[in-house]
């Protein structure tokens, strides 16, 4: 499998982090999937995180810092539960 960019590997580092501090204990695994665990990353692809969490509390996900200042790309959330 190949590595991720720098870049890409830089922003998911920065964004498991965030969620590990936004959801301590409740945070169980962080899975990567898609292109960029395939190694099929392009540049106009996006990548895929699961986060998986005991659980969940929309409070705790709203205080978030926004990671797209730091990555410059939006971040697009999806929950479900």
């Amino acid at each position: 499998m190949n590595k991720l960019p720098e870049s890409a590997e830089k922003c998911v580092e920065i964004f498991v982090e965030t969620a590990r501090q936004a959801f301590g204990a409740d945070m169980v695994s962080t899975v990567l999937f898609g292109s960029a665990a395939t190694g099929e990353l392009r540049a106009t692809s996006d990548v895929n995180l699961l986060l998986v969490v005991k659980r969940f509390e929309q409070r705790r996900f709203d205080v978030r810092p926004d990671a797209s200042g730091t990555c410059g790309n939006p971040v697009e959330c999806n929950v479900s539960a």
